[in-house]
């Protein structure tokens, strides 16, 4: 039995001449190794992924404050419109029945109340 029949293989299979096969396969080696240090001399390093990583942050919590405090302004503007709609309307004042105490063109804020 071979020691290469393992993988199905026989010793025929191997080339007599292995030298120029060798110096092939190293020179595809040093190739391939080549642009694997080009490769990993691209990469960031750990340091400038930190930075970026923090700066990241950074943004997304400026913009998760910003929506907050939008979605607070919109939601005071609507209460406020509310309040003043339902329970303080602004009156304007035309005529000249309330004289002396209240003049045409006056602005009133009125109160609304269950009982007189």
């Amino acid at each position: 039995m071979s020691r290469f029949s393992q993988w199905g293989m026989s010793e025929d299979d191997i080339p007599a001449d292995t030298s120029e096969y060798s110096e092939a396969h190293m020179s595809d080696l040093s190739d391939e190794a080549d642009a694997a240090n080009a490769f990993v001399a691209d990469l960031p390093t750990s340091e400038q992924l930190g930075q970026e990583l923090q700066s990241e942050l950074e943004r997304e919590g400026y913009r998760r404050r910003l929506l907050v405090t939008l979605a607070t302004l919109i939601v005071v503007a609507a209460v406020s419109v509310l309040v003043a709609t339902l329970f303080l309307p602004v009156l304007q004042i035309y005529g000249t029945s309330m004289a002396p105490t209240l003049d045409s063109g006056d602005t009133v804020l009125s109160i609304k109340s269950s009982s007189y």
